[in-house]
């Protein structure tokens, strides 16, 4: 098993393309934290991704 923290920063919805890239994999699993919300239109999310391939 694969797994990886992530500390994602940047316009909102360049975060929220490349989180649903994450989220179309089957093989990934990934739990997120609500966005942190940042000036300039950026947000922050943490998120935890992990796979069970080896």
């Amino acid at each position: 098993m694969s797994r990886v923290k992530l500390r994602l920063r940047g316009q909102e919805d360049d975060v929220e393309r490349l989180l649903e890239t994450l989220r179309s994999d089957e093989a990934v699993r990934l739990d997120e934290k609500v966005p942190e919300p940042q000036s300039g239109g950026y947000v922050v999310v943490h998120a935890v991704a992990s796979t069970d391939e080896k």
